[in-house]
C-alpha cells in the first residue's frame, strides 16, 4: 500500500492527465513533454497535427500543405544545452519545430528549423542523428527564433 501523500499526488496526476487530455493539450499516454510541445506548437502555429501519434517523418502539417517534425525538451533555461534526436534514417519534413519548455511548462522558446539544415547539422552516433541546441545555436543563421520568454518574435512563421 502505498503511503497516503503518494496515493493523493498520483490522483492529482492522474487527473490532471485526463484534463489535458479533454482540452486536447496531449492525445495519448506517451511522454508528456513530447505532447505539450505538439499541442502548444499546433496552437501557435495555426497547424494540424496529424492523426497517427506514431506518423514517420512529421506531426504536423500547414494550410499549405508543408510538414512539420515537432520535437520538445524540458531545460533549465535557454543557456542549457539539449539534442533534437532522430532515429537513422532521418525521415523527410519541410520544418523542424523545436519547443523549450521549463520544468514548470513554460515556453521559453519556438524555433524552426529547414530539414536540410537538420541534415547538415545533425551528428551522427550509433543509433541516432542529433541537432545540438546551444546557446551560441540560437544566433545561428538557419534558426528562425519564433517565440521568446512570452514575447513574439513573429506572429507568425516566414514562408519558406
Amino acid at each position: 500500500m502505498l503511503p497516503v501523500p503518494v496515493r493523493s499526488a498520483l490522483l492529482r496526476r492522474v487527473d490532471a492527465l485526463k484534463r489535458l487530455h479533454r482540452l486536447g493539450v496531449i492525445r495519448t499516454n506517451g511522454p508528456l513533454a513530447g505532447q505539450f510541445g505538439e499541442g502548444v506548437a499546433a496552437r501557435y502555429l495555426g497547424l494540424r497535427l496529424v492523426g497517427n501519434t506514431v506518423q514517420k517523418g512529421h506531426d504536423a502539417v500547414d494550410g499549405a500543405g508543408k510538414t512539420f517534425q515537432i520535437k520538445a525538451r524540458v531545460m533549465s533555461g535557454k543557456r542549457a544545452n539539449t539534442g533534437f534526436g532522430f532515429r537513422r534514417p532521418i525521415h523527410h519534413f519541410d520544418f523542424l519545430i523545436g519547443v523549450l519548455v521549463s520544468p514548470t511548462s513554460e515556453v521559453l522558446a519556438i524555433i524552426r528549423v529547414p530539414y536540410a539544415a537538420v541534415r547538415r547539422h545533425a551528428r551522427r552516433n550509433r543509433q541516432s542523428n542529433s541537432v545540438r541546441w546551444t546557446p551560441g545555436t540560437r544566433r545561428a543563421p538557419w534558426v528562425e527564433v519564433l517565440y521568446s520568454d512570452h514575447k513574439t518574435v513573429a506572429a507568425r512563421p516566414r514562408r519558406a
